[in-house]
This record gives structure tokens, C-alpha cells and sequence, in this order.
């Protein structure tokens, strides 16, 4: 390539083809503007994404969800690209050193490229797969998280033993009204 070629390459914004390749290693990206517009502020590290999205989908196949995209600090002014990495299911998994096998052939380049690439999870289900929402996706955690199923039932146990406490006596003491009492529905003739 010439030297005014790769020259152009750089300046080029990181576009179709890079979204072609992402797509062809099946990683999500939900705001692809997004991902764009900070890669083309860190040109380097828009080189080596690609090669750290194959290796992810390398060592964990075509089970788990990639999602690539820009992470927001809420408190602070800081914001990196992020790739995700989601499981059907993390029990029994060493995922962070799967995670760090992942990342461990890029280390040189990563760490010269300006801009930031963090792998990580966030332990949730691969969410694309079974076109659930958000909420969806939260419930299905929480829902199968055997702490939770332990909460659920000591307090199910809880109520059975003391009886519970009685709606109109909770609104008392709060000094709620009196829920109205429902009209006899009309038979139907």
C-alpha cells in the first residue's frame, strides 16, 4: 500500500466494513453510530476490535451473545468501548480467565492504541438469541438465580407460619384509605 493510501485508509471513517465483519462474527451492536463515531477518534484501536470480536467468538462459539458497544460512566466524564460477552450459563464457568485468553494476544496493541476496549460480562443471558427485552432479560435472571429462589421461599415459609398481616390492617397503619369494597359483579343471563 502507498504511503498516501494507507494514509487515506486512516482517515477513512470505520464503516460498511467493519460492520460487515462484526455481523459476520455474529457480535450485536445496538448503536452502531455510536461505536463509529469513537472509533474513528481511536483509528488504531478500530484496527483491533475486529481481531478481538473473532477471537471472543473463538472461545466462546457460537453460544454466547457478543454485544459491542460504547460504555457511559454515569458519575464521570469518561466513556470506553465495551464488549459483552453473554452466556446461556455461568455456573461452573471460569469466565474471567476465558475472558483474559480473549484479550491476552492483543495486549501490545491494545495498550499502545489510544481509546480504551474493555471484554468483560455482565452475567446476563445472551439476550438477541431469545428476542427478549430488557426487562425480560432481568426477570429470567433474577428468576433463575437459586438466592433468590431461597429468598422467595423463606418468605413464603414466613407467611405460612405467621399468617401473614392482613391488607386493611397494612393500610391502616400507614394511614391509607380503606380500599372500597368491589361491586357484586351482574350474572349474565
Amino acid at each position: 500500500m502507498t504511503n498516501k493510501a494507507s494514509r487515506d485508509a486512516e482517515r477513512r471513517p470505520p464503516g460498511k466494513n467493519l460492520a460487515a465483519t462484526l455481523a459476520a462474527q455474529g457480535v450485536v451492536v445496538p448503536r452502531p453510530a455510536d461505536v463509529a463515531a469513537y472509533l474513528v477518534s481511536h483509528r488504531a484501536l478500530a484496527r483491533i476490535v475486529p481481531l478481538v470480536c473473532e477471537q471472543a467468538r473463538r472461545e466462546f462459539d457460537q453460544g454466547a451473545e457478543l454485544l459491542l458497544e460504547v460504555y457511559r460512566d454515569p458519575e464521570i466524564d469518561d466513556r470506553h468501548l465495551t464488549l459483552y460477552v453473554r452466556l446461556p450459563s455461568y455456573e461452573g464457568d471460569a469466565i474471567i480467565t476465558r475472558l483474559d485468553r480473549v484479550t491476552q494476544p492483543f495486549e501490545d496493541e491494545l495498550c499502545s492504541a489510544s481509546g480504551y476496549l474493555l471484554v468483560t460480562t455482565d452475567f446476563r443471558p445472551p439476550q438477541a438469541m431469545h428476542d427478549l427485552s430488557q426487562a425480560d432479560c432481568d426477570g429470567l435472571a433474577l428468576a433463575s438465580n437459586p438466592q433468590f429462589q431461597a429468598l422467595i421461599a423463606d418468605a413464603r415459609r414466613s407467611l405460612q407460619k405467621e399468617a401473614g398481616v392482613r391488607l386493611e390492617d397494612f393500610r391502616e397503619e400507614l394511614d391509607l384509605p380503606a380500599k372500597p369494597r368491589s361491586r357484586p359483579r351482574k350474572k349474565k343471563s
